[in-house]
């Protein structure tokens, strides 16, 4: 399913996480003696974030800012969703990041929550309470929220490996324990985490992957990423002379009919021109191999979020990181006997 492009640095993510996940399987000796043979379910295969929503940002909508500030763009979600929108402008631009900033999307039967997802690419991050929706920075707002964990519990999960799981694995470098403000604690049943609302979506989806456990699921993923590994993995040919990195990627996107994005923020920082001019004459690969082969020799590099493929700068394509659940349960039962 993963492109042959991609294997090094995705096998790197799913090793990492199923590496703390799999403490979390444990092979129940006396559970095992009472069934005879493990059944391993195929589904689910995601864990869709739209499912921790509010209804009214469900909605799918098609349209295409062409350099639009972002001030307008608040609008035009206004207009869409018939929710208030609020910017905290003042927060914003603490952080470096304009109303006036120029956005460039297309949008064709994207959910409007999506949308608001692939704003992190700016800077700029959201919530909800299903009346308002404020726009501000990344991590600037964080809420308590309880968990109910006491099917998992019961279900035999090792509550202490349970947080090292969420704690490791999701936003790792924003917890306490990794340097920075976020908590996890477990009273009796009931998980108390403080966590930025994404973070928060991000958790709920892989408490509920671990309740319905199948061969793979993926955890906080949309099942529309089967048509992009589809596209990446399919074998053509790309032949550009010279050509502008933006002008590049949009060409690419076109001829590929697949979301491609520069991660205009990334390479702000990292000083790389929109106009490095590409070169590169690949033909019969998949277009994963080819779109390695072009950002490997310009310190960029790719991977794929919220229904866009990104163009990045390498360091943050290399932090971006997948996360899976493995029902591990037949190669226990495989390991005893």
């Amino acid at each position: 399913m993963v492109a042959p492009s991609q294997s090094l640095h995705i096998a790197r993510n799913i090793l990492n996480a199923f590496a703390a996940i799999a403490v979390l399987v444990s092979c129940i000796g006396k559970a095992q003696e009472q069934t005879p043979s493990v059944t391993i379910a195929e589904e689910p295969k995601y864990i869709d974030p739209i499912a921790w929503v509010p209804e009214g940002l469900r909605t799918k909508v098609t349209h295409s800012f062409q350099e639009v500030p972002l001030g307008e763009v608040a609008e035009w979600i206004q207009s869409q969703t018939g929710l208030s929108v609020v910017l905290d402008e003042r927060a914003l631009e603490e952080e470096g990041v304009s109303t006036s900033e120029l956005l460039t999307e297309s949008l064709k039967e994207v959910p409007i929550y999506q949308f608001l997802d692939r704003l992190e690419r700016i800077g700029v991050d959201w919530t909800s309470d299903g009346r308002m929706i404020t726009l501000l920075p990344l991590n600037a707002s964080v809420r308590n929220v309880q968990y109910n964990i006491g099917d998992l519990l019961d279900m035999e999960y090792n509550p202490g490996n349970l947080i090292s799981v969420l704690t490791s694995t999701i936003d790792q470098d924003s917890w306490l324990d990794y340097g920075g403000n976020a908590t996890a604690v477990l009273l009796g049943d009931v998980l108390f985490i403080r966590q930025t609302p994404r973070t928060h979506r991000r958790i709920a989806a892989l408490l509920e992957g671990l309740r319905r456990p199948a061969r793979i699921t993926w955890v906080d993923e949309s099942n529309e990423h089967e048509s992009i590994r589809a596209i990446l993995e399919a074998k053509t040919s790309v032949q550009l002379k010279g050509t502008p990195l933006a002008q590049a990627v949009q060409s690419i996107s076109v001829q590929h009919q697949l979301n491609i994005r520069l991660d205009r923020m990334a390479l702000r920082k990292a000083r790389i021109s929109e106009r490095l001019p590409i070169s590169v004459d690949i033909r019969e690969q998949n277009l994963g191999t080819i779109l390695e082969f072009i950002t490997s020799q310009y310190d960029l590099g790719w991977f794929y979020r919220d229904g866009v493929v990104w163009i990045s700068h390498v360091g943050d394509a290399r932090a971006e990181r997948k996360l899976a659940i493995f029902d591990v349960r037949d190669l226990c039962k495989t390991l005893e006997q």
